[in-house]
């Protein structure tokens, strides 16, 4: 099945924005406190982020540059998608120390998982070449 890139990269942004609509939902549900009333900016921004996480993960399974690049343009999108929909428009940065916190927590979670992501890719790379010797 041929598909235009656009097509493909919008339709992961939005299986990619329902997964975290319905993460943020539950977040909303476990941690508000007698609110009804719940504030759609945090829901319209989710798309945007998504869309640089659809964006970054093609880019990262995608076979156009080498594998160094990839990760680094995974990177900076990601970031950049975490930075200006998420941290920036709940107001981390007004205080210094939750800011520091914040990007500590994600620079931590975002290395664990790549090690992890590299890793398994190294394995199943191996493994394939094993099965052609």
């Amino acid at each position: 099945m041929n598909t235009h890139p656009m097509k493909a990269l919008l339709n992961a942004a939005c299986r990619i924005y329902a997964v975290c609509t319905i993460l943020l939902c539950l977040i909303i549900l476990l941690f508000a406190k007698d609110e009804l009333v719940v504030a759609p900016l945090p829901f319209i921004l989710l798309f945007p982020f998504a869309f640089c996480l659809a964006w970054a993960n093609s880019i990262l399974w995608g076979e156009q540059f080498s594998g160094g690049i990839r990760f680094l343009l995974h990177f900076l999108l990601v970031t950049a998608g975490v930075v200006f929909f998420l941290l920036l428009p709940a107001g981390t940065f007004a205080s210094g120390r939750s800011a520091l916190v914040m990007v500590s927590i994600y620079l931590l979670l975002y290395g664990i998982l790549m090690a992890v992501i590299a890793l398994v890719r190294r394995m199943i790379q191996r493994s394939k070449e094993a099965k052609e010797i």
